[in-house]
């Protein structure tokens, strides 16, 4: 079914919020105000995304900075540092640390990795 933009206020809450969320990757993301802007409570939010998706509104977004870093990192000649600001993350060591967490490497070992495929 097609959604008019007239339906657009009618999406269900995790699909307003995973909407919101894709357009502010690249800034601080605070749940609290997507949740207020949604009309519902941070709680209420977070319970639906578990809900919906088995995670946590937090967890989502990182999922989602991480899905865009490695778009970045593999895609581009952008610095690492300035990729980690593009997905919203403005501490170099934090992100590098996610970037382990999610891909096993550093970012530079990421590039290295997808360059050579």
């Amino acid at each position: 079914q097609l959604i008019g933009s007239g339906d657009v206020g009618r999406l269900n809450p995790v699909t307003q919020a995973r909407h919101m969320i894709a357009s502010m990757l690249h800034q601080d993301i605070a749940v609290s105000k997507i949740a207020s802007d949604i009309g519902i409570s941070g709680n209420q939010l977070t319970r639906l995304f578990n809900q919906e998706l088995g995670m946590t509104v937090i967890a989502y977004i990182r999922q989602q900075r991480m899905q865009l870093a490695k778009r970045l990192i593999s895609e581009t000649d952008l610095p690492i540092k300035r990729i980690a600001q593009e997905c919203g993350m403005h501490d170099l060591q934090y992100f590098n640390k996610t970037v382990r967490q999610f891909f096993n490497c550093s970012p530079r070992q990421l590039r290295v990795i997808t360059e050579s495929r």
